[in-house]
């Protein structure tokens, strides 16, 4: 089965952070979602850290990427989500914050009103379960 929620987290070379920052998402009470964690190349011990998580949680999985800043590193952990559609995505970047990029995939019949309630739906889903978000960005697609 798949996940109903896809989270990606790129990183570059914040060893002393993404464990935390891991072991946090590892411990939210939803549970049906997969982790993406996309190492951007980092030179520091990020990466041993992330693949430790990795090797004791199946729904952690590492991708590994020469340097090629946060957006490309982003992208590629889109790519590699298999979350169920309408797929729900957070990509939480490090160095700004918790932050959530949510996409909602609708049908193409869906009306317009309907596509914005259920978008804001999610956020206010989303800023319940996480007071203090910096932000939350929620799109639809058909």
């Amino acid at each position: 089965m798949r996940p109903r929620l896809s989270v990606v987290v790129p990183f570059y070379n914040v060893g002393e952070y993404i464990g935390d920052c891991l072991e946090s998402i590892a411990r939210q009470t939803w549970t049906d979602f997969e982790a993406i964690l996309v190492d951007d190349g980092s030179p520091d011990d990020s990466a041993v850290v992330a693949k430790e998580i990795c090797s004791r949680d199946d729904r952690f999985r590492i991708v590994e990427q020469e340097n090629a800043g946060l957006g490309p590193a982003r992208n590629r952990g889109v790519r590699e989500a298999t979350g169920e559609e309408p797929r729900e995505l957070r990509v939480l970047t490090t160095d700004e914050g918790l932050v959530a990029f949510v996409t909602l995939r609708l049908d193409s019949a869906t009306p317009l009103a309907e596509a914005h309630a259920r978008a804001s739906e999610v956020e206010e889903r989303i800023r319940r379960a996480t007071p203090g978000i910096a932000d939350v960005i929620v799109h639809t697609e058909p």
